[in-house]
């Protein structure tokens, strides 16, 4: 779990507030112990945060998270347009595990009981995100 899923796990808002703060709501409910995590996991934190404000990164986040939690890369890029890929793209990254969660569940209800887990992305379904993540992949 990443820092920022392991935060609203909890129950917290956590954002980037440019250029480098962390914002956190509700602030009044971390603990000593949370606030000193989140001390400790600042640059992380910064780098889930920034990352995530990159539309490729989130979605590639959302598709991990949708994996970690039990559905397959393919399932997942299977339910969505360009249009409604866009549209995850802008979900704020603390929000992402809850609509991740939401979409495993529909699909769970929707695979018959005896199919197997497997496959990788479609990236026919994803054109402009697969070319930018496989340019960033190519060059790193």
């Amino acid at each position: 779990m990443g820092a920022i899923e392991r935060l609203s796990a909890a129950g917290f808002l956590v954002e980037l507030v440019p250029p480098d703060m962390i914002g956190i709501t509700p602030v009044e409910r971390l603990s000593d112990a949370q606030r000193q995590w989140i001390t400790t996991h600042r640059d992380t934190l910064l780098a889930e945060l920034k990352a995530a404000n990159d539309s490729t990164l989130t979605w590639q986040v959302f598709i991990d998270c949708c994996v970690d939690l039990g559905a397959s890369a393919d399932e997942v890029a299977a339910m969505f347009r360009q249009q409604d890929v866009d549209d995850v793209c802008t979900v704020p990254a603390s929000q992402i595990h809850l609509h991740a969660s939401t979409i495993v569940e529909a699909i769970k209800r929707k695979r018959p009981h005896d199919e197997p887990v497997t496959g990788k992305v479609l990236c026919s379904i994803l054109p402009r995100y697969a070319a930018e993540s496989t340019a960033s992949t190519s060059s790193g």
